[in-house]
C-alpha cells in the first residue's frame, strides 16, 4: 500500500490509474479505524480495480466545545488495517493540504435544508464542514465510486445531495451498519465509553427497533411514538437531541403506509391502496437510490446479476407482468450501451416507462430512524 501526504502525489497516483482505465474506489475516514471502516474498504475492493482511503480529522465539522483535540488518532494502526483489507493507497494529509487558506477561511459548501435539520440543527455548521471536505477530497481523488457508512445516515444523504448538485460523476454507495454484540453501532468514539456506559448505550438500538416496530405494527401516531422513545432513552440516563422516524430520501415525516419486509433494513412501501401515488419519474428516482446508482447513469456499485434479481422483484411489484417481461440483457442491447452502469440505468429507464402504464405503483425506500447518539 502506498502512503501519500501531498495532494499532488495523490493526484498523480489517481491519474495513473485512470490512464490504465482502472475503476477507482474511495473511502474517506477520520481514522481510528475499526471493523465498520474495514467493511467499507471490502465493498470498494469488490467493485473497483484500485481502492484509496483517506484519514483526515476534519476541523471544520467540529463545533466549539466538541472533541476535535481529543478525537483518537492512530495512523500506524490504521495503515496496517487498511493494507490487510486490500487498500492500495492511503492519503494522510495535513490541514494545509486540504485548507490552503486555513480551516476557517476559503470556500465552504452548504447543503441547504437537508444539512440544517436534526443533527444539523443540534450541531450548526457540522454538515457544511462535511460537505466541504468531501467535495475537496472528491476533486483530489476523482473516484468512480465512494463508499460511506449508513450509521451516519443524514451525512450519507447530504453527500448524495451534494454529489448530484455539484455534478460529480461519482457513484455513492451506502454500506450497512456494523454493530457490536449488544447492538451499539461501531464507532471510533465508543472507546471513550466505560463498561457501564457501553451497556447503557445499547438502549439506543433497542429503542430504534421498538420505534420501527410500533410504526409498522399498531398504527400509533408518529408524535406519540417519538415522544415515548425519548422517554425510554431518558429513563436509561440518556439525553437525546432527537429521536425521530423520517423518510429515507429527504428526512421528511413519513406517510403511514403498508409495508412488506424485503431484506434487512429495507422495506417496500405499498402505496397502491393509499392516496400517495408515485408517477414513473418518481419510481425511477427511488430505484436509482435503492440500487445505489449515481445521478444520470453513473456506474453501478453492484454486479449485474444482483441488480437483475433486485429489479425483477421491483418489476413484479410495479405492475402485473412487468417483472416477467424484464430481460436486462435484451433491454441493454436495444439501448446500445456497453458499460455496466449504463446497462443498469437503461433497465431502470425501461422500468420507469413500464411503471407509467401501471399506475398506481409501488415505491421503494428504506425506513430510517435517526440515530439519537449524538456522540456516535
Amino acid at each position: 500500500m502506498q502512503l501519500f501526504s501531498k495532494a499532488d502525489e495523490l493526484r498523480a497516483w489517481a491519474g495513473e490509474r485512470r490512464q490504465r482505465k482502472q475503476r477507482i474506489g474511495f473511502v474517506p475516514t477520520m481514522g481510528n479505524l475499526h471493523a465498520g471502516h474495514h467493511s467499507l474498504i471490502d465493498l470498494a475492493r469488490e467493485r473497483c480495480d484500485a481502492v484509496v482511503a483517506s484519514v483526515f480529522v476534519n476541523p471544520t465539522q467540529f463545533g466549539a466545545g466538541e472533541d476535535f483535540a481529543r478525537y483518537p488518532r492512530t495512523p500506524d494502526a490504521d495503515a496496517k488495517g487498511l493494507e490487510a483489507h486490500g487498500c492500495d493507497a492511503l492519503f494522510l494529509p495535513e490541514v494545509d493540504a486540504i485548507y490552503p487558506f486555513g480551516a476557517g477561511e476559503g470556500v465552504r459548501v452548504r447543503v441547504a435544508q437537508l444539512g440544517e435539520i436534526l443533527e444539523g440543527a443540534s450541531r450548526p455548521g457540522h454538515f457544511d464542514g462535511v460537505a466541504t471536505v468531501v467535495a475537496k477530497l472528491f476533486n483530489l481523488v476523482q473516484p468512480d465510486l465512494a463508499v460511506f457508512g449508513s450509521k451516519d445516515f443524514q451525512q450519507l444523504l447530504v453527500v448524495r445531495r451534494m454529489t448530484v448538485d455539484l455534478a460529480f460523476p461519482i457513484a455513492i454507495l451506502g454500506a450497512p451498519i456494523i454493530r457490536e454484540p449488544n447492538g451499539l453501532a461501531m464507532s471510533s468514539r465508543n472507546q471513550f465509553l466505560d463498561a457501564r456506559q457501553r451497556e447503557q448505550a445499547s438502549v439506543i438500538h433497542r429503542t430504534l427497533l421498538w420505534m420501527r416496530d410500533r410504526w409498522h405494527g399498531d398504527g400509533r401516531p408518529l408524535a406519540e411514538i417519538e415522544s415515548e422513545a425519548r422517554d425510554r432513552l431518558g429513563e436509561s440516563g440518556l439525553l437525546p437531541d432527537y429521536a425521530v422516524i423520517r423518510r429515507s430520501e429527504d428526512l421528511a415525516e413519513p406517510a403511514r403506509v403498508l409495508v412488506e419486509r424485503l431484506d434487512e433494513g429495507e422495506v417496500l412501501l405499498d402505496v397502491r391502496r393509499r392516496r400517495h401515488q408515485h408517477n414513473a419519474r418518481a419510481v425511477l428516482h427511488e430505484l436509482e437510490h435503492r440500487f445505489d446508482l449515481g445521478a444520470r447513469g453513473c456506474a453501478a456499485q453492484r454486479d449485474l446479476e444482483a441488480e437483475v434479481a433486485a429489479l425483477r422483484i421491483a418489476g413484479g411489484e410495479l405492475g402485473e407482468g412487468v417483472g416477467d417481461r424484464l430481460d436486462v440483457h435484451q433491454i441493454a442491447e436495444r439501448a446500445q450501451v456497453v458499460d455496466e452502469g449504463e446497462r443498469i440505468h437503461a433497465v431502470l429507464q425501461h422500468l420507469g416507462r413500464e411503471a407509467q402504464r401501471q399506475v398506481p405503483v409501488l415505491g421503494a425506500e428504506r425506513h430510517a430512524a435517526a440515530d439519537v447518539d449524538r456522540g456516535r
